[in-house]
């Protein structure tokens, strides 16, 4: 659906108050099934930042309307300062927005169009890992004829599947038509977003729970030997770099520069900066990494985890 931002905003709020008036005392039951679907075209078409408002909006009237009498109970017999008693009721309506906003998010996800690029925020996890698999477990083959759009789904998913830790089929998966994996993903960016796997799976990743911990420097030195010694014998290699809140993410790393003070600079590649050369620099003085400043973080410490070398990292 193309609606404005604010016909979803009125459409939002439309059906919190046809959902209220089908309550008691207004009585009007038939407007409940014409409030969901005021919520659901508020929602399809939206964008997943924008979608939880709308689910939101929805709960922040609804509330209020319906259950007026909470603050009224407190006020009357709760000797409840009646500003205070609706801000009570108010938190209700916020309460209630945090369920409705999941719903209206849902929506936004299942009614993407078939054939538009979705929005593809929060899947670092899911290109890093495919980056992986595809390097591991494929080979491209541009002397042969391109394949059908099917075909390549047919690839992707069986690619995707075999574990990035593991030493994966005897020979490896050919992807015919193209040098390599870029030109491939220009080609069927979509194909490879469908395929690659959901981007909330990721958050309840075992190895997650790695970041709650203090990261002692002798493992960070550890890590960064396990990276050049990696990249030395031909392997790329998949990191997590945090601070726990300011960055959570993951990278690739392909290649090094070994500087004349010791300091290991590392070439890694940022799915939120495809086209950008980005460096992950370990100081052997501190024994520390640090990464360059983007647009989403900063720059400077961060904490480096391996990332896909086993079932629980």
């Amino acid at each position: 659906m193309t609606f404005s931002r604010q016909t979803r905003v009125l459409l939002a709020l439309g059906s919190g108050i046809a959902l209220a008036v089908s309550f008691p005392d207004y009585n009007l039951p038939l407007l409940a099934w014409v409030s969901i679907g005021m919520l659901v075209l508020a929602s399809i078409g939206a964008t997943p930042r924008e979608a939880p408002l709308y689910g939101f909006l929805h709960a922040f009237v609804f509330y209020p309307i319906c259950l007026p009498w909470i603050a009224t109970v407190m006020r009357q017999y709760g000797n409840v300062d009646p500003w205070l008693s609706a801000g009570i009721l108010s938190l209700f309506g916020i309460a209630g927005g945090i369920i409705w906003s999941t719903f209206s998010t849902s929506v936004a996800f299942i009614a993407r169009r078939k054939g538009k690029v979705p929005d593809y925020s929060r899947h670092c996890f899911q290109l890093c890992r495919g980056v992986l698999q595809f390097d591991k477990f494929a080979v491209f083959r541009p002397d042969l004829p391109q394949a059908s759009e099917a075909e390549y789904q047919r690839l992707s998913r069986q690619i995707s599947r075999i574990p990035p830790w593991s030493s994966g089929p005897k020979d490896k998966i050919v992807i015919p038509g193209y040098p390599n994996l870029e030109s491939f993903s220009s080609a069927h960016a979509l194909t490879l977003q469908k395929n690659l796997g959901l981007w909330w799976p990721s958050y309840f990743r075992i190895g997650n729970w790695r970041i709650v911990f203090p990261v002692p420097r002798s493992g960070q030195a550890h890590t960064a030997d396990w990276l050049r010694n990696e990249l030395d014998n031909g392997r790329i290699r998949a990191v997590y770099i945090t601070r726990f809140m300011p960055i959570n993410h993951c990278l690739v790393a392909y290649h090094y520069d070994r500087q004349p003070n010791g300091d290991l600079v590392f070439l890694v590649c940022d799915s939120n900066q495809a086209k950008k050369i980005v460096h992950l620099t370990y100081r052997r003085a501190d024994r520390s990494f640090y990464y360059d400043r983007t647009w989403y973080y900063r720059g400077g410490l961060v904490s480096v985890l391996p990332l896909y070398v086993s079932p629980f990292f």
